[in-house]
């Protein structure tokens, strides 16, 4: 779904890239950079839980949220 949404800018920063090379190895990558794939959020979430073993305590430690805080996430994003 973000692909979805993220298209258009994609597409325009694509043809500013396009000002600058012809070079199809180059666009493909920089093309890549762009999309959201499975595997690199499986590969995010899996070190997030190796090394801080849940959302909630990354959440905490490393963004500083409060528990009220992650309660309105929960009430905007889960319910």
């Amino acid at each position: 779904m973000t692909d979805v949404y993220n298209r258009p800018r994609n597409e325009q920063r694509m043809a500013i890239y396009r000002q600058y090379t012809d070079n199809a190895f180059v666009l493909d990558y920089l093309a890549s950079l762009q999309q959201t794939k499975v595997a690199y959020l499986d590969s995010a979430f899996d070190a997030l839980t190796s090394h801080y073993g849940d959302m909630e305590t990354y959440a905490k430690q490393v963004l500083g949220l409060t528990e009220a805080q992650l309660e309105e996430f929960r009430e905007m994003y889960l319910d």
